[in-house]
């Protein structure tokens, strides 16, 4: 009866640091929004069209669309014009990441991280530059710090079952591919 009680407390405790954890996402969208919103009235009333908010649409398009240098100048737009736009440093992250460029991905994810501790995708896109870098060991440690914060995010079990098995660590791996899929 007492292990059934911790387990269950435990489940408590995870579902409420999630439930936190999500609640910290959405306050930061908000607050984005918000400053959105007041730049774009400003932009109107001023008469000008520069805010942050533009430049990542437009950067997030080009880097769905490969355009990847472009994408990268209109990141750099939005974090000169927000320097705390923690999705601008995140999403340029990957566009490093996309030209192989991982040394300056990290740096983008880790800025990430320094603006949103909790953010469990920089943490788990983070090191897969590292994971092409061939640095394993810190690639598996932050996979399993997103892990901590989002103990269901099945791309870092995946990504990190990925690195043990190139580290030769079948059985880790294979364990980190069960929890991938559920």
């Amino acid at each position: 009866l007492v292990e059934e009680r911790e387990a269950f407390l435990e489940q408590s405790e995870n579902a409420l640091f999630e439930k936190g954890q999500r609640l910290q996402e959405l306050e930061t969208e908000l607050e984005h929004r918000a400053e959105g919103i007041a730049q774009m009235e400003h932009a109107r009333d001023g008469g000008m069209l520069v805010w942050a908010g533009a430049s990542f649409a437009l950067a997030y398009t080009y880097k769905e669309e490969r355009q990847y240098d472009k994408a990268i100048a209109d990141y750099d737009e939005a974090i000169r014009l927000d320097p705390n736009y923690t999705n601008a440093y995140a999403c340029r992250g990957l566009a490093w990441h996309a030209k192989d460029e991982y040394d300056k991905a990290i740096a983008d994810y880790t800025n990430a991280l320094q603006l949103l501790p909790k953010y469990a995708k920089a943490y788990s896109a983070g090191r897969v530059a590292c994971d092409n870098k061939g640095e394993y060991d810190k690639a598996i440690t932050d996979y399993t710090s997103a892990l901590e914060i989002a103990p269901t995010y099945a791309v870092a079990y995946n990504d990190r079952g990925v690195a043990w098995e190139k580290m030769g660590d079948s059985a880790r791996a294979l364990a980190d591919y069960d929890n991938a899929i559920g």
